[in-house]
């Protein structure tokens, strides 16, 4: 039922703005658009398709993001946000259909709250995520305060980018399937059996030097 709602709700919002998007995308903000263009090559670098020149209209990454910054002038572009729209976009080949699916994200999931410019949400990610880790992984958060490892550094990229980032893509597509499904409680659960995976090589570390 959750599934057919958020559908249901995702089509009266294309329906409402049909021609929203070609509105967005005719508008201009070279400052923003120059930081978008900075991304696109480091974004799936073996999707061809995102390598194209922003601006050239062949390149549906630009595009959503362009669109989405001009939707939502508080976010504008952030990084990590390049990482979800190409996502998205490996799902849904028609840009207009991804750009509000993006805008369901980041509204419906309150998920814009992370890359606000004070990332409240991302803050409450990281510290939850932070009390998890003590508290399932005791050992590894301990050896990880003994190597001075700074742990919300070293996470925030990792939920910026709902894993994206860091994790070949395969996987970052069966855990973008259990966010879309779960929303952050799936990338902390994630997280946290990550590490217990990895727990015996991260007891052996003994420097900063991971």
């Amino acid at each position: 039922m959750q599934k057919i709602t958020a559908l249901h709700s995702l089509l009266v919002l294309l329906h409402l703005n049909i021609d929203l998007y070609s509105t967005l995308l005719a508008q201009v903000d070279p400052p923003t658009e120059a930081n978008i263009k900075k991304d696109l090559r480091r974004t799936l670098p073996n999707k061809l398709e995102f390598n194209e020149p922003g601006g050239s209209g062949k390149n549906r990454l630009y595009n959503v993001l362009k669109a989405y910054a001009q939707y939502d002038p508080q976010v504008k572009y952030c990084q990590g946000l390049n990482y979800v729209a190409a996502m998205i976009l490996l799902y849904i080949n028609k840009e207009e259909l991804a750009f509000f699916t993006l805008v369901h994200i980041m509204y419906n999931f309150d998920w814009r709250q992370v890359y606000t410019e004070e990332m409240p949400k991302l803050t409450i990610l990281i510290d939850l995520f932070i009390s998890k880790l003590e508290m399932y992984l005791p050992k590894v958060y301990n050896h990880l305060r003994v190597l001075e490892v700074d742990i919300s550094g070293l996470f925030s990229h990792v939920f910026l980018s709902i894993f994206i980032y860091c994790t070949p893509l395969s996987l970052a597509v069966r855990i973008f399937d259990l966010f879309m499904l779960e929303k952050e409680n799936a990338l902390i659960s994630v997280a946290i059996n990550m590490l217990r995976i990895m727990k015996e090589k991260i007891m052996t570390y003994n420097s900063m030097v991971m």
